[in-house]
């Protein structure tokens, strides 16, 4: 299982708000919050975050199948990865 952390930075006078998602390894991805609009509109913060969520999960190979939750103000999202058997 890979833990995904997500991220919400607002806008500045100059930028646009951002969501990033890094990785457990260390692998980033920012998407702002134009970009996530043009690709999912919605109204829901957190669908945000799991649309970043995913696309890292892309970049990576990895499944998309997530199980998200937040702890602060941050959210986390597990990879969920079929249980092997022995």
């Amino acid at each position: 299982m890979q833990a995904i952390k997500t991220k919400w930075y607002g806008p500045t006078n100059t930028k646009n708000a951002k969501i990033t998602a890094t990785s457990q390894g260390g692998t980033k991805l920012t998407m702002t919050i134009p970009e996530l609009e043009a690709i999912y509109p919605s109204n829901h913060h957190e669908d945000f975050h799991i649309v970043v969520a995913k696309a890292l999960c892309k970049k990576l190979d990895w499944p998309t199948r997530l199980h998200s939750g937040t702890f602060g103000s941050d959210m986390f999202h597990c990879q969920h990865m079929e249980e092997l058997t022995v």
